[in-house]
């Protein structure tokens, strides 16, 4: 009980002394000073590593002298117009040995759109069944090969022949077998807060450590050598994780690894332009990481569930100004930090060769985000009791596993 009382004093008073002017401003300070050394000192140095390291990106057609066969495969499951916009592009291609395998289902929208592309010789279709997935439709598709290289693409990526290139430039002449083009927003979204924001906080370059190559994760636009698929066989099929990471184990699986290419270029409409994409999009990226690491990582697991309560505490922390105002200023405090990391990443990407592409950053970006940073939260804490609940069972939906 001693103990206990004890304990319990040495709260209160830190909860007095977090109540106070003074530690607030110099909290305040300090979180500011701390965020300014890290970017000055660790996040610049990062950058420069960067910029050294772009090379091979910008390719023309004259630098190859044959042009091997680079087989495009798209799996589509209840796709709409976007769908038809990526295999419309794809036949404005110049790239002039392409075989385009589709692989469709899911609704009679779907299925039209890709048999309308019957009449092109460079196409095959192909039509999925419910309760396969993803994986196991590029599985289908890789069956079809015999020859060339392999494209992994999804309905929504607008490839240029650009993209091609940059792709095949590292494969030919860095000797990779598994090249991973990072995305950008399509240029009819780059204006809208919610494409700017997740680009930006998404960004994969910001990290502590300057790398070419990706973890354990493919891209939704990965070029890979038929070697590497002669090796892996089929991919695993029906894992509860995200698809491009269940391909990307098996790769590294066969000691391969997957080469990222430093310049986002690749037009997507992955990123969604309204709240209610927004949301869901989110739910199955945070559902994605919670069962990648349910099984592998007790560590990261306790991370997680920490995160989780971060959420939570960040999300009530206003009504503890009636209650007690020690708990209110110490979330205030951590909804700071949080706000200078989000800048952090702004100032980065405003320092990478990806800054043009927005234009300029207005203040009520800046202003936004801590709207962002709320509604991730309540994302966070409402992934984490859907999964309590229901278990696997809407994520299996979702992917279309059941």
């Amino acid at each position: 009980m001693f103990l206990i009382y004890q304990f319990r004093n040495i709260i209160e008073s830190m909860l007095v002394l977090i109540g106070t002017k003074e530690f607030v401003f110099s909290s305040i300070l300090i979180l500011l000073l701390y965020h300014v050394l890290l970017f000055l000192i660790r996040d610049k140095k990062y950058l420069i590593s960067i910029r050294r390291d772009i090379n091979g990106e910008s390719v023309k057609f004259e630098v190859f002298k044959d042009f091997p066969l680079i087989n495009i495969i798209i799996p589509a499951w209840k796709e709409g117009e976007i769908f038809r916009g990526c295999l419309d592009n794809i036949l404005t291609l110049n790239y002039p040995n392409l075989q385009i395998i589709v692989n469709a289902g899911g609704n009679e929208e779907t299925i039209k759109i890709t048999n309308s592309f019957k009449k092109h010789e460079n196409f095959k279709i192909l039509l999925q069944k419910k309760g396969g997935g993803k994986v196991k439709a590029i599985n289908d598709c890789i069956s079809q090969v015999t020859k060339g290289l392999i494209c992994l693409i999804d309905a929504d990526i607008f490839l240029t022949d650009k993209d091609l290139l940059n792709m095949l430039y590292i494969i030919e002449n860095k000797e990779e077998f598994i090249v991973a083009s990072a995305l950008k927003p399509h240029y009819t979204q780059v204006k809208k807060s919610f494409v700017r924001y997740l680009f930006i906080n998404r960004n994969t370059r910001f990290r502590i450590k300057f790398s070419r190559y990706t973890r354990n994760s493919i891209s939704q636009c990965t070029l890979i050598k038929s070697e590497v698929m002669d090796k892996v066989g089929e991919f695993t099929e029906k894992r509860l994780i995200g698809d491009g990471q269940s391909m990307g184990l098996d790769i590294v699986e066969k000691n391969y690894r997957i080469y990222q290419l430093n310049t986002p270029g690749v037009q997507s409409f992955n990123y969604p332009d309204n709240l209610k994409d927004y949301f869901s999009q989110n739910v199955r990226w945070i559902q994605n990481t919670y069962f990648n690491i349910i099984k592998k990582s007790k560590k990261k697991i306790f991370i997680f569930i920490l995160l989780t309560l971060e959420a939570l505490y960040l999300i009530v922390f206003p009504i503890f100004i009636f209650l007690n105002l020690g708990l209110f200023l110490l979330g205030l405090l951590l909804l700071i930090y949080i706000y200078f990391k989000k800048i952090r990443k702004i100032l980065f990407f405003k320092n990478t060769s990806d800054k043009s592409y927005f234009g300029k950053t207005q203040i009520w970006f800046y202003i936004s985000i801590i709207f962002f940073i709320y509604l991730d939260n309540l994302i966070q804490i409402y992934t984490v009791l859907e999964i309590i609940l229901k278990g696997d069972k809407k994520f299996r939906k979702r992917k279309n596993i059941e």
